[in-house]
């Protein structure tokens, strides 16, 4: 890879990563020990330079004969919708949800 190209991809390098910072995803696993269970979560938000935001939950479990092993045969338990909006008043960012859903299965 030529000098010239190294430079121009390390200047771009930011434009790049500024434009990613309105994205979040998160994925939780979690095991509960009385029951034996596996669950799973994974959320995307998403916010736009105006304010207006989204985000989707997923939610599923191990299921099947063996709900003790992890990822073994989903089941999905629900999903969640959100949409919001993000304002700033002095010092203060506010950031109300306007609508949530939740689809449980």
């Amino acid at each position: 890879m030529g000098s010239i190209m190294r430079k121009t991809l390390f200047l771009l390098l930011p434009l790049i990563v500024t434009n990613a910072h309105a994205v979040y995803v998160g994925v939780r696993h979690e095991y509960l020990d009385d029951s034996k269970a596996n669950y799973d979560r994974a959320y995307i938000a998403h916010r736009f330079a105006n304010g207006f935001g989204f985000a989707i939950e997923a939610i599923s479990k191990s299921g099947g004969d063996d709900t003790n092993k992890a990822f073994n045969d989903l089941e999905t338990q629900g999903n969640e919708y959100t949409i919001s909006y993000q304002f700033k008043t002095g010092d203060v960012v506010w950031q109300p949800d306007f609508f949530t859903w939740r689809a449980f299965l």
